[in-house]
């Protein structure tokens, strides 16, 4: 601590001693993971001291002041939007990790058993290696950024429709139904490739079968890096997907809109695509979850909705050089 004078154990210092007994604290380079495994980060810091050394990605805001009625999950002045289980991992977080271990400490005493504070605080965390696993969002250039989505998207894309194909095999048998080979006609049209019939179309068929759908996984990963996951994410995937497919198929000529469809038809059709959707938003999810919650996840630690005092967060944030 500046001006921390070397001497014979103060009260304070036996005070904090008993108090760092009672914490797992975390440290630095682990930060990252506790984020991801659902951890509420509080940032403690005078606004002073933010304003010079910088904010803390994704951490909510808290003076220290109103620490307790802020975090108490029974009290009326709690923080709103905040997922106040008691049993949540809080990290407080202060300049250099001395008042945040007294303040993690009454915040067990309040009943949320698993808090801790960042050992070595805010400066300690400024100071590590990028390499040893400080949060992606002040890691990786922008280009870096782009590649991994990229290839996470590729890569949870053809999980995707490769799940999707084997149910839609499954789906034949048991109905009857034949192959389609409208991707292949679309991506001869597209091309101006000439038209094949039949089983001279194969390569082609799966050629745009596979292709399309690994592309359109890299959307996915772009809202999973976003903060936008789970199940309700992957529902609003499946239309982007679906619509992908009518806009290729309209443009060409090769298909309908599907409102003119058969039931039947568009009833299978609504089935695979969102199997499709769902293995890949889980791949896609899994993926991303490895850098921590995304930039609107952070947004939604500190305030559910659009909220103007919250956002945007600062670049580094969100990943940008």
């Amino acid at each position: 601590m500046d001006g921390y004078d070397e001497g014979p154990p103060a009260a304070i210092d036996r005070l904090l001693e008993e108090c760092r007994r009672g914490l797992d604290r975390v440290r630095p380079e682990d930060l990252p993971a506790a984020v991801a495994a659902g951890a509420l980060v509080v940032d403690t810091r005078p606004v002073e001291q933010r304003e010079r050394d910088g904010e803390l990605p994704g951490a909510v805001v808290v003076d220290r002041n109103v620490l307790e009625w802020r975090l108490d999950p029974g009290c009326a002045h709690r923080l709103p939007g905040i997922d106040h289980d008691p049993e949540r991992r809080v990290v407080v977080v202060c300049n250099e990790g001395y008042s945040s271990s007294l303040a993690a400490r009454t915040l067990q005493r309040l009943g949320l058993v698993n808090a801790t504070d960042l050992a070595g605080g805010f400066q300690a965390w400024l100071h590590v290696d990028p390499r040893e696993g400080l949060p992606a969002a002040r890691s990786g250039t922008a280009p870096g950024m782009i590649r991994r989505v990229v290839g996470e998207g590729l890569l949870a894309g053809a999980v995707g429709v490769a799940v999707m194909t084997l149910g839609e095999k499954l789906e034949q048998r048991l109905t009857g139904r034949p192959d389609s080979y409208v991707p292949a006609r679309v991506l001869e049209r597209l091309t101006a490739l000439p038209e094949q019939a039949g089983g001279r179309a194969v390569a082609t068929n799966w050629a745009m079968h596979h292709g399309q759908a690994a592309l359109v996984g890299v959307v996915r990963s772009v809202m999973a890096h976003a903060g936008l996951r789970g199940p309700v994410a992957s529902a609003k995937f499946a239309v982007i997907r679906l619509t992908t497919d009518q806009v290729l198929e309209n443009a060409t000529g090769v298909g309908a809109p599907p409102q003119t469809w058969p039931r039947g038809e568009l009833a299978v059709d609504l089935l695979h695509k969102g199997v499709y959707a769902a293995v890949t938003g889980l791949v896609a999810d899994a993926l991303a979850a490895r850098n921590g919650p995304g930039p609107g996840q952070r947004h939604a630690a500190v305030a559910p909705g659009r909220v103007g005092d919250v956002g945007p967060l600062p670049r580094e944030a969100v990943g940008t050089p």
